[in-house]
Formats: C-alpha cells, sequence, structure tokens
C-alpha cells in the first residue's frame, strides 16, 4: 500500500461515513503506532459519532497542516451543507521497520483553522 492508496481509504471512509472502506488497510502496516485493527476501532466510533450528530455524509477538501505536520498531506471533511469543517487528517508515510512494515502518520488534526491572512498565521 503506499500514501495515495491510504489517503483514498480514509477519503472513501469519510466522504460516505462507512467504515468498511478500512477492511483495505494494509494488515501489515502500522498507522501512528496503531495496528489495522485499532485504527478502525479509533475510526469506526468517530464515524458513529459523526452520524449521532446528523451527518450523513461529508465534502473533502485537500489541505495542509502548517503547524504540527508542515510536510505531512492533509485532507480536510466539511459539512456538505454549511462547508463548516468537521474533521481533519493528516498523513505521512513515515518509512518502513527493520521487518519490513509500513509505517504510517494517520492522525486527527485537532487545531482550529484560522481565516485565510489572519495575522499571517496558518492556526
Amino acid at each position: 500500500m503506499n500514501i495515495q492508496q491510504l489517503e483514498f481509504i480514509i477519503r472513501s471512509t469519510f466522504t460516505n461515513l462507512d467504515y468498511s472502506f478500512l477492511d483495505q488497510l494494509d494488515k501489515d502496516s502500522y498507522y501512528s503506532d496503531q495496528d489495522k485493527y485499532e485504527l478502525i476501532n479509533r475510526i469506526e466510533f468517530q464515524i458513529h459519532s459523526l452520524k449521532t450528530a446528523g451527518y450523513n455524509k461529508l465534502l473533502c477538501k485537500q489541505s495542509r497542516c502548517f503547524l504540527c505536520y508542515p510536510n505531512a498531506d492533509a485532507l480536510s471533511f466539511h459539512c456538505p451543507n454549511t462547508d463548516e469543517l468537521v474533521i481533519k487528517y493528516v498523513f505521512q508515510n513515515l518509512g518502513k521497520t527493520e521487518e519490513g512494515e509500513f509505517l504510517y502518520r494517520v492522525e486527527e488534526c485537532k487545531n482550529n483553522p484560522i481565516k485565510e491572512g489572519a495575522n499571517g498565521l496558518p492556526f
């Protein structure tokens, strides 16, 4: 699995609010120090919380993290009706272990963005 495939799986999961897409994750990789099943459990809980809050789908936009992980890719997910930011994830390929397992950063970004250009700060 490469980083683009990983991003596609996460994008599909959150735009459809369906964690079954996560079954495609590589079971021999680690995602922010979690195995496949730990990541699925974490995201399954988030999907359930989003559905409970009344969302049935989200829009995805390419994004960036300017604070914690400036070299990572990011996807932001927005309410389709209001364009309000709902959740944002960062992704980064961290290489391989000595055993050949891939390591990825897959983390929710909890920083609240500010309007572009405000104080020249990204968050």
